[in-house]
């Protein structure tokens, strides 16, 4: 794996890790399951938004947009859910 794959999967497990600190998996993966054709539109979202919400969502655009990295996402949840 490359440096960009391993920074990717980790921001990915910090997301699953937050959302189960907060007893919130079965929620995300409603809002998950239900946003997935949406998913392409709210990383463009994340894009525009970018200068009102602080740097740094580029990543967070470009795993939104990743059918894979969602499914990552949510199998990650549904371990614990």
């Amino acid at each position: 794996m490359d440096q960009g794959t391993d920074r990717r999967e980790h921001k990915i497990e910090q997301l699953v890790e937050w959302i189960r600190a907060r007893g919130l998996a079965t929620p995300a993966i409603l809002l998950f399951e239900m946003g997935k054709p949406f998913a392409p539109i709210g990383s463009q979202a994340l894009l525009v938004l970018q200068p009102i919400l602080g740097a740094g969502l580029e990543e967070w655009a470009t795993i939104l947009e990743d059918p894979t990295a969602l499914e990552q996402i949510l199998d990650g949840l549904e371990d614990t859910a």
